[in-house]
C-alpha cells in the first residue's frame, strides 16, 4: 500500500497575529525567570508579592486539600512559560516563519 503524503499547512497568518498578541501582553507581565514554590509563581529575585498563586490549600480555611496532579501541572505550565523564556521562544518561531517566507518569494535563496 502506497504511502500518501500529507502536505501541512502553515497559517502564517494566525501565527503572526498570535505572536504579536503574545508580545503585547508580555509587555505587561513581571519578567522572568519564574520558579514555583508552594503553589505560588515567583520572579527571581523573590522580591515583593508573587506573580501568580496556584495553590494547593484553602486560604480562607487554613485546610490542607493535598495537592492535585491538576493543581501541580498548572502550576508547572505557568511557571514554564515565563516571560523571558516564551520571549526567546517566539524569536526562535519569528526567525523560522522568515525563511519560510523567504522559500515562498520567487528568487531569494533560503
Amino acid at each position: 500500500m502506497a504511502k500518501q503524503s500529507k502536505q501541512s499547512h502553515v497559517d502564517v497568518k494566525f501565527l503572526k497575529e498570535q505572536i504579536a498578541t503574545y508580545r503585547r501582553l508580555m509587555r505587561r507581565v513581571t519578567p522572568g525567570p519564574w520558579f514555583e514554590y508552594r503553589g505560588l509563581i515567583w520572579s527571581e529575585p523573590r522580591e515583593g508579592q508573587p506573580v501568580a498563586s496556584v495553590r494547593h490549600e484553602d486560604l480562607y480555611f487554613g485546610t490542607k486539600a493535598g495537592v492535585s496532579k491538576e493543581c501541580a501541572a498548572n502550576s508547572d505550565y505557568i511557571t514554564a512559560l515565563n516571560p523571558k523564556d516564551f520571549q526567546e521562544f517566539l524569536a526562535q518561531v519569528d526567525a523560522i516563519m522568515k525563511k519560510f517566507d523567504q522559500k515562498k518569494k520567487p528568487g531569494t535563496s533560503p
